[in-house]
C-alpha cells in the first residue's frame, strides 16, 4: 500500500512555488506554478511506485488534468 503524507505533498508544493518560473502577472504566475507542480509532483510520486502501477497513475493524472481543463467530460 502506498502512503504519501500531507507533509510530503506540502513540502513538494512549496518547492514547486520556489522553483517555478516567476512572472509579474498573477494569471501567468499561477499557470507556471500549476504546470511545474503537475510535472514535479508526478515525477516524484512515479519514482516511488511499482512499474506496473505507473501506467494507471499516469492515466489517472492525465484524465484529471484534462477534466479540470474541460478538454474531456466526466459525463458518459
Amino acid at each position: 500500500m502506498y502512503q504519501f503524507s500531507l507533509e510530503y505533498f506540502s513540502a513538494l508544493f512549496l518547492d514547486c512555488i520556489r522553483r517555478s518560473e516567476k512572472s509579474a502577472e498573477l494569471e501567468q504566475r499561477l499557470a507556471n506554478i500549476m504546470k511545474f507542480a503537475s510535472y514535479n509532483i508526478f515525477n516524484n510520486v512515479a519514482r516511488g511506485i511499482y512499474g506496473e502501477h505507473k501506467i494507471t497513475y499516469s492515466f489517472m493524472i492525465t484524465t484529471s488534468i484534462m477534466r479540470n481543463a474541460e478538454v474531456i467530460s466526466s459525463e458518459p
